[in-house]
């Protein structure tokens, strides 16, 4: 597939009139990490402990380069990959352009629009679209044939594939699910909500008896965002709706599951079970008002660090006994103009090979990797046991939001996350102004 300049060229226009959307910084929990500003350089000589094998590129002793669009040297463990490479091939360099996060995807546009081409590209959310255009290069041939691959889940594939062809390896694959305060379940004489139901049996006690914190602050069974459609598929999902159909060529928002979801959640809001969403819901949590919290494991230390009592738990079933969280994490692909294509595939490889996640302190894409005994013992040291096992349950049900991504529709979930504060704040009629959403995006979509 050849890289096709009119679409790079569409892409650098939209661009130009600030029409593209990047990934939330939620949706890739704690993974983004860039503060960089966006600058070229050139890194090499890196060395790690363990066995390797001497040789230049395809076995020769000729140098080469890989060129690497991310958002920080060290981010990713980006650092460890390419000292662990640099041992089996001692003749790469390395030429790193780091931008930030929320820059990455329109930095990488820029770069292909003026013919200046990566080998390698981090992305976010954002690999169906490139890859639509002909930007990045087909994997499926290559990734099928890794260790990986018969381990991997419908959710990372769902989230790396374009059709049934994949265009990007997840990394770091993160989902939500569910923090609970022990002291308040225990003040309310409750036990961990295992179902949306029990959740809104403690809304209704928290209500009926005035429950509040010790200083009169009042308590509320969770939360719900409005303005993030990965934050809010767990009850989407979990309550077997969907955000689009089978072929992702128009949304089903409008469809009786999707209404009674929201219907649902419009009666935590309504009750007073959640907050009224205004963007406070994370400082509710940490000010030891929220009963649970639908949240990932990059806010764990912010948690600790409030002296919450946490422990975890999956997210509570819905319809049919449905726990379904959201896929995170970013990904990692290969363009398809790139000049060091074996070579670029290799790199990834080695990311994606069990002796590199069991090294990196994240990177963990291999839910086997969960139960290796290295691993577990690091993660012990850190306390972070509990929420381990508890997102592994989770990643196994975890679905990718399409309607979350730029290529089908950049404007989609802002519709979307219009109507859920209509919903939500207004207390709108839920069928009707999902109707009215829907309509618009798959007008959108269809154009």
């Amino acid at each position: 597939m050849k890289l096709s300049r009119i679409g790079a060229a569409a892409l650098c226009a939209a661009l130009c009139l600030g029409t593209m959307s990047g990934c939330s910084s939620k949706t890739d929990g704690a993974n983004e990490g860039g503060s960089q500003t966006a600058e070229s350089q050139t890194t090499a000589g890196q060395t790690a402990a363990g066995k390797t094998e001497a040789g230049g590129a395809a076995g020769s002793d000729e140098k080469f380069t890989l060129k690497i669009s991310t958002t920080g040297e060290t981010d990713d463990n980006l650092d460890l990959a390419m000292a662990m490479f640099k041992e089996q091939y001692p003749n790469v360099e390395y030429e790193l352009i780091t931008s930030p996060w929320n820059e990455t995807r329109e930095k990488q546009i820029m770069m292909v629009s003026m013919g200046d081409i990566p080998d390698i590209v981090k992305t976010g959310g954002w690999a169906q679209e490139f890859f639509k255009d002909g930007m990045l290069m087909d994997l499926t041939d290559e990734v099928k044939n890794w260790d990986i691959y018969p381990r991997l889940t419908e959710g990372q594939l769902q989230r790396m594939s374009y059709g049934d062809q994949i265009c990007a390896m997840n990394y770091n694959t993160n989902t939500m699910f569910m923090f609970y305060n022990k002291e308040l379940l225990e003040k309310i004489g409750a036990e961990v909500p295992k179902t949306f139901e029990d959740l809104k049996a403690i809304g209704e006690k928290i209500v009926a008896e005035g429950i509040t914190t010790e200083d009169g602050q009042k308590v509320y069974a969770t939360n719900i965002p409005t303005n993030n459609t990965w934050e809010l598929s767990p009850w989407v999902f979990s309550m077997g709706a969907e955000y689009m159909n089978e072929d992702y060529s128009q949304v089903v928002i409008d469809s009786p599951e999707s209404i009674e979801a929201h219907i649902q959640m419009q009666d935590f809001v309504k009750n007073g079970w959640a907050p009224i969403p205004d963007g406070t819901g994370d400082q509710l949590w940490l000010n030891g008002q929220m009963v649970t919290y639908f949240t990932g494991e990059w806010n764990i230390p912010g948690t600790v660090d409030a002296g919450i009592d946490v422990a975890y738990a999956t997210i509570p079933t819905g319809k049919d006994g449905l726990s379904v969280g959201p896929i995170g994490g970013c990904d990692w692909a290969v363009m398809e103009e790139s000049e060091n294509k074996a070579m670029a595939m290799e790199f990834l490889k080695l990311m994606y090979s069990e002796e590199f996640q069991i090294q990196a302190d994240r990177g963990v894409t291999d839910l086997a990797i969960y139960d290796n005994p290295k691993k577990q013992a690091v993660w012990a040291e850190s306390g972070l046991t509990e929420s381990k096992k508890v997102q592994q349950e989770q990643l196994k049900t975890a679905k990718f939001v399409f309607l979350d991504n730029p290529y089908q529709y950049p404007e989609g979930a802002n519709i979307y996350g219009a109507a859920v504060e209509r919903i939500l704040i207004k207390q709108e009629d839920v069928k009707t102004v999902l109707e009215e959403a829907a309509a618009q995006i798959n007008k959108g979509m269809a154009q």
